[in-house]
């Protein structure tokens, strides 16, 4: 799994209030929220709109997902 996102993410701390689209699983959103995230579980073909109007932060997708829908254009650098 990989993440991208609108600000750094390199520690667990910088989960804290980010606002993550997961797969659609009650384990990995439990998973987030442990790390103080706040997970939404939307569709995949959702993903792209949600962070063009910025109703997510961040997502966890595998990398082909990730470049196939050129999400990457919304992430920090």
């Amino acid at each position: 799994m990989t993440w991208t996102a609108n600000k750094p993410l390199r520690s667990p701390a910088d989960f804290q209030d980010l606002r993550i689209r997961t797969m659609t699983s009650d384990m990995a959103a439990a998973s987030y929220r442990a790390y103080g995230a706040q997970p939404e579980q939307t569709p995949f073909s959702q993903v792209y709109t949600d962070l063009q109007l910025r109703k997510i932060d961040a997502q966890a997708n595998p990398v082909f997902a990730i470049e196939e829908m050129e999400s990457t254009k919304f992430r920090a650098p």
